[in-house]
């Protein structure tokens, strides 16, 4: 779907994981489902939903990310939906930027987290057994 030419020999990245979820907005702050592919070399590449779905609505370099929480109640936020799971909801932190995120159930967040890991300084997870609630986040 999106690949790349090759540069200086190397392949085109392989896609670890694609899927919808929804990303709110850096502007206006609604929430917009996307169409997001991940690449064995840690760019979160993210589409615009419907007619043009292969228009590119931008990039999330996974390897800059500073921290990536999971789990709403540690990361307050004003403005995830009330009828979301908290456990199906993912903040990445970059250095100029944080992306919210949800999935619609929580195995296909589950599925997502587990595809991040290696790409993750600092990963945390909302669950009682994952998290230390005492830990600073950066």
């Amino acid at each position: 779907m999106f690949r790349r030419s090759t540069v200086d020999g190397k392949p085109p990245p392989r896609v670890l994981k694609e899927g919808n979820l929804f990303k709110q907005g850096s502007i206006r702050k609604s929430w917009k489902e996307r169409r997001f592919v991940l690449n064995d070399d840690g760019i979160l590449i993210y589409t615009k939903m419907g007619k043009n779905k292969r228009r590119t609505r931008g990039v999330i370099d996974l390897k800059n990310s500073m921290a990536m929480v999971r789990g709403v109640k540690y990361f307050p936020h004003n403005g995830w939906p009330r009828d979301v799971d908290e456990n199906c909801c993912l903040v990445i932190q970059l250095p100029k930027r944080t992306f919210y995120l949800y999935a619609t159930n929580r195995s296909d967040m589950d599925s997502w987290f587990a595809n991040f890991l290696p790409f993750a300084k600092v990963l945390r997870d909302g669950d009682p057994e994952y998290f230390d609630n005492d830990a600073d986040l950066p």
